[in-house]
């Protein structure tokens, strides 16, 4: 039960802020609102750079179909006291922590980086804490 309440904090956390950014971006293609408008040269060199890169409208809407929308869906199932919840903040978990990583690869760090990457870590393992005890119980 423990597990699963930090398990819902941090899926809540890395949507709203998923959701927040991707609204910065909408708001304001260009990157400037959110100080990322030199940044759009790193991801110049890309695949596909010329249909995805020339702004952040894409990169919103990555942000929230990839890391918004499933952590409100684990909330939602952690809430309802759904195992699948667990399972779900497991995946995203780990997602959280390659998108970093990936965004590492093309951009200088930043201290957001290391925020949401400890957050990402502390996910996985309370999700893999939480799946080991959900198997003890079967």
């Amino acid at each position: 039960m423990k597990y699963e309440r930090w398990l819902m904090a941090s899926c809540l956390f890395v949507a709203f802020g998923a959701v927040a950014g991707a609204l910065a971006f909408w708001i304001d293609p260009s990157g400037s609102l959110m100080g990322m408008d030199q940044l759009l040269n790193y991801f110049r060199t890309l695949p596909l750079a010329d249909i995805f890169f020339q702004d952040y409208t894409w990169s919103g809407i990555a942000l929230v179909m990839i890391n918004g929308i499933p952590n409100f869906a684990a909330s939602w199932l952690l809430l309802q006291k759904d195992a699948k919840g667990i399972l779900l903040s497991l995946i995203t978990g780990i997602i959280l922590v390659l998108w970093i990583f990936a965004e590492l690869l093309i951009m200088p760090l930043f201290p957001i980086h290391i925020i949401f990457l400890v957050i990402g870590i502390v996910q996985t393992a309370l999700a893999a804490l939480a799946t080991r005890k959900l198997k003890k119980l079967c």
